[in-house]
């Protein structure tokens, strides 16, 4: 088979993966025996590509990335199947995939740069997917996806000096389009003498949230990223006086006097203070859940051109989720930095709920190893 046989015959494949995940109309069983034939062939033309290259004594060719494309689109799905069935042998797959992107990459970027940077553009898709799935390994594994997943980053810059969509591809994490949302990091709520702490606390101590909301901060600072502070309108006497339209937050708050005006509770936590040389801003407050609605944030984004957003902060499931699902832009949530009212609240949202709506789920470690490997690339390292 020739080089555009092969060529074609991958982009074929492709096209075929692409239908096979979109269509809704089949019936289960045929659905997985044709993902698995699917799978098969994909493997077999992997296979010839390899021998092929091998005698050849050709590098990584654009067919091999349409394959390894396909193949992360065709088990992707599955991988954000709530059952551990289907999520355990979707990630099976997945991984050898992402780790042969890393390992290849590694090799060319050792020995030959210049082959990364001049690289085909058809491979892009692959080094990206392949970067997606280690941000799901660490999410799930811990930090030993932490390297690889830099490696790939690292390629995708290298590959932006050509290829304006790679970089593209990096501006949810390292570009000057990106944004910190970081919402409620009030003493009332992180701050063990907080009056809403005991309530957040199992949360809040599961995923060591305090120390991560702290790393967002100092990543986004040393990346200059500003920090966009949304936060919740503080109780004063009468703010609720004549509401119609009360929910248990509203009553919460004005029982409590939670967030009270003026006092060290509706201060914002020791560390977490916005810093104005970095570009941060703090937004004008909101009523209900959404740091969108009724607020600036939006108007304030557009002006500086701001397209990716990131979130942390706190409640997991109330003001971030609705904040983020509210936004409209391109949204990256970081799991171990944010908690809720008890783990299996937050574990709900993170798990189920946001792999729905935002573009990336990952965790601090995983997106600071992003903007760490575009910055080694950036200094020539």
């Amino acid at each position: 088979m020739g080089m555009l046989a092969r060529l074609s015959q991958a982009a074929y494949l492709l096209g075929r993966v692409f239908k096979h995940t979109k269509d809704t109309t089949i019936d289960d069983l045929y659905h997985e025996e044709e993902r698995n034939q699917l799978d098969r062939t994909l493997r077999a033309l992997l296979n010839l590509s390899y021998v092929e290259g091998a005698m050849r004594r050709m590098a990584v060719c654009a067919q091999t990335g349409i394959c390894y494309s396909a193949l992360i689109t065709l088990h992707d799905p599955q991988s954000n199947r709530t059952d551990a069935m289907h999520h355990q042998y979707a990630m099976s797959i997945l991984k050898p995939v992402a780790e042969e992107s890393a390992l290849g990459s590694q090799m060319f970027m050792t020995t030959v740069t210049r082959s990364v940077e001049d690289a085909s553009p058809l491979l892009l898709h692959w080094a990206y997917q392949a970067a997606m799935v280690y941000g799901r390994l660490i999410h799930y594994t811990g930090k030993e996806a932490l390297g690889p997943m830099e490696v790939l980053t690292t390629k995708l810059s290298l590959m932006s000096r050509r290829w304006l969509a790679a970089g593209r591809g990096l501006s949810a994490d390292t570009g000057s389009e990106s944004a910190i949302i970081f919402i409620d990091p009030y003493n009332d709520f992180i701050h063990p003498a907080g009056k809403l702490y005991s309530a957040l606390a199992e949360s809040l101590k599961d995923t060591d949230t305090i120390t991560h909301m702290h790393e967002v901060l100092a990543t986004a600072r040393a990346a200059r990223i500003p920090v966009y502070y949304g936060l919740h309108q503080q109780y004063k006497p009468g703010n609720y006086d004549g509401w119609q339209q009360m929910t248990a937050t509203h009553v919460t708050q004005k029982e409590g006097k939670v967030f009270e005006e003026g006092s060290w509770g509706a201060r914002i936590f020791e560390g977490m203070e916005p810093v104005l040389e970095n570009g941060d801003v703090v937004l004008s407050k909101h009523w209900n859940s959404s740091s969108f609605q009724n607020t600036d944030l939006d108007f304030l984004l557009r002006q500086r051109g701001i397209t990716h957003v990131v979130f942390a902060g706190l409640v997991t499931n109330t003001c971030v989720e609705t904040t983020a699902r509210y936004a409209g832009y391109h949204v990256t949530m970081l799991t171990d930095a944010t908690a809720a009212f008890s783990t299996e609240q937050k574990n709900a949202a993170t798990n189920i709920i946001w792999p729905l709506f935002a573009q990336k789920v990952t965790t601090t470690a995983a997106w600071a190893a992003g903007l760490k490997g575009e910055k080694r690339e950036k200094n020539g390292s």
